[in-house]
């Protein structure tokens, strides 16, 4: 080989590697540009927004809502920050026209709102929709299409807020607890509730929140209630059902509610605490689960009703608080067998199948 020959392959390889290293320091000060609905936010987006982040230092992702959507706007950001931190979340809420065939001007109105949000010019936009060409080319950016056949995570938005239990896997972990369907065990007193729970809960391999009055109780050896430990039992309950949410595998069964609290804490303490006046407005699960009366009272040293007809008349108490809330609920009796198979079935038939 010549000594010309030589050179011309030094020179090639040495403008090779500028012309690599400008690209990649161009790439990386650019602003890139994704958008989406988010609704809601699963792991295919996920996986998009985690590809390009391994390649830019800019990733502005614009969350788009309209008033139409039942899933709040706080709540799809919130997601996208969570699950991919390394991302600048835009949100956008103009009532634009869906599609070009709802406007004439439906480029330009686009055009414009985003630019109404996004600090900087956008260099490239990406998406796995060909018609994103078309925004690309009025932002003057370029369009980079990723996965087009969407085979790489096989799914859809439709597909999970049609099914999210059924689609269970395809949503992220900060998503998951958004759709855990909450299901409450009901009723005060001696009626197999809490072993059903747990029992109820092991069978579905998933988590449930236990009665945070009965630790409480025990551990400060309360004899008589007051206003502030109702209030502290409350919050302390609704604490412990977040914490376990994102641990919740499709369901989440709770032993009682605030509307037991609310219940006693009218009988025991003759008063209300205005936290718990509000939250039992505010609260609500998927089912509740009442259960009857039907079973024998065992005596312990947190209950307070052995008499049958005052047993008889706060289930009727506790009924009527379910309908005049309008809670969906069923009532399940007999014994701890059947009750579990009850239960079972009504869950199976509810939300699994």
């Amino acid at each position: 080989m010549t000594l010309f020959n030589y050179l011309t392959l030094f020179y090639i390889f040495n403008i090779s590697n500028i012309m690599i290293d400008w690209m990649d320091k161009k790439i990386k000060q650019t602003k890139w540009l994704i958008i989406w609905k988010f609704y809601p936010f699963h792991k295919w987006h996920k996986y998009l927004i985690d590809f390009w982040t391994n390649f830019v230092d800019e990733l502005y992702v614009l969350v788009c809502s309209i008033k139409s959507e039942n899933i709040a706007w706080e709540i799809r950001c919130k997601w996208v920050k969570e699950s991919c931190p390394n991302t600048k979340v835009f949100h956008h809420n103009a009532e634009n026209p869906q599609s070009p065939e709802e406007s004439p001007d439906f480029w330009n109105i686009w055009y414009n709102s985003i630019y109404d949000l996004v600090p900087d010019e956008i260099d490239y936009v990406f998406a796995s929709e060909e018609y994103w060409l078309k925004l690309a080319e009025i932002l003057w950016a370029k369009f980079i299409p990723v996965n087009i056949a969407r085979d790489v995570v096989n799914i859809s938005w439709t597909k999970i807020r049609e099914n999210p239990l059924k689609n269970w896997d395809y949503l992220p972990e900060k998503v998951k607890p958004y759709f855990v369907k909450k299901i409450c065990f009901y009723w005060p007193e001696s009626v197999w509730k809490t072993t059903l729970t747990e029992k109820i809960a092991k069978y579905y391999h998933t988590i449930w929140v236990k009665e945070y009055a009965r630790d409480y109780i025990d551990i400060n050896q309360i004899e008589k209630f007051n206003d502030f430990e109702i209030e502290m039992i409350a919050k302390w309950h609704k604490a412990s059902e977040h914490a376990l949410a994102e641990q919740s595998n499709k369901l989440m069964f709770i032993d009682t509610d605030i509307i037991t609290t609310f219940i006693r804490s009218e009988i025991l303490v003759w008063n209300i605490p205005d936290y718990v006046k509000k939250e039992v407005e505010n609260k609500d699960y998927d089912l509740y689960i009442l259960l009857d009366i039907d079973v024998d009272y065992v005596e312990d040293n947190q209950r307070y009703f052995p008499d049958k007809e005052w047993r008889k008349k706060l289930y009727e108490r506790f009924e009527n608080e379910l309908k005049i809330r309008n809670k969906k609920y069923i009532k399940i009796g007999w014994n701890r067998d059947e009750r579990f198979e009850s239960s079972v079935d009504m869950i199976n038939k509810l939300f699994l199948y």
